[in-house]
C-alpha cells in the first residue's frame, strides 16, 4: 500500500481550492499499488464514481 504518511498530505493543510488535486493524487499512488477502483473508493471514503473523476484529473485511466 502506498503510504501518504510520506507524502506530506496528512502534515499539511490543503487549502479547499488544492484539494481534488491531492485527492487525485491519493488514487493515483493507491491505483499505483495495484488497487483497485473499489478498493479506491473504500480507503478514500468516496464513491467509485468520485474515483473515476480523480483518476481522470491525476492523468490516469480508472
Amino acid at each position: 500500500m502506498h503510504d501518504f504518511l510520506d507524502s506530506g498530505l496528512d502534515s499539511a493543510y490543503v487549502q479547499t481550492a488544492d484539494r481534488p488535486t491531492a485527492w487525485a493524487a491519493m488514487a493515483a499512488g493507491l491505483a499505483n499499488d495495484g488497487r483497485t477502483t473499489a478498493q479506491i473508493a473504500d480507503a478514500l471514503c468516496i464513491d467509485e464514481a468520485t474515483v473515476n473523476r480523480f483518476l481522470a484529473l491525476a492523468g490516469r485511466a480508472a
